[in-house]
């Protein structure tokens, strides 16, 4: 969605990033001011920035719900999508998921983060902070199970060839 904006608005990325997440809105019927301005000299229609998000948004839930059509998924998550990452923070994001896909949808933030940790309870963070939660309690376990799987190298495989001798 970032490089779309870069591109089809002759923007830098980061700047596309910056007004994603200041004025982007993919809510049915919302009409964006006329014109935007992005700062460091840089300003766009806001009808334009709108439609290219909403047609980008439209366009990936399209592309995630056949995904799981053909691989039948529905079956396997009848609580619908949760959407998390930075996208999940646009207004109107659920609605269009929700309405493009037929299926119920929620966006989610991280759970278990307390304390000065409190910025992350964010959707652009709940996959970081599942993943690192996740490998706090299975960690050890997990880096054994690789270890096991580990594929001896030729000299390990001498080694214990001639160790049985």
């Amino acid at each position: 969605m970032i490089r779309d904006l870069s591109i089809g608005l002759g923007i830098p990325f980061e700047l596309a990033e910056e007004a994603k997440i200041r004025f982007g809105n993919v809510t049915p019927g919302y009409e964006a001011e006329e014109t935007i301005n992005l700062g460091d000299g840089y300003t766009v229609s806001g009808r334009e920035f709108t439609e290219m998000i909403s047609v980008r948004a439209e366009e990936m839930f399209k592309l995630i719900f056949a995904e799981i059509v053909s691989h039948e998924y529905e079956i396997t998550a009848p609580a619908g999508l949760i959407l998390t990452g930075g996208t999940a923070n646009l207004p109107g994001i659920e609605a269009l998921a929700q309405e493009v896909s037929g299926l119920s949808t929620r966006v989610r933030v991280p759970k278990e983060v307390t304390g000065p940790a409190d910025i992350l309870y964010d959707p652009a963070y709940a996959t970081s902070v599942g993943l690192l939660l996740w490998g706090a309690k299975h960690g050890a376990e997990v880096w054994w199970k690789a270890e096991e799987l580990k594929t001896p190298s030729p000299v390990e495989i001498i080694k214990k060839l001639f160790r049985r001798s």
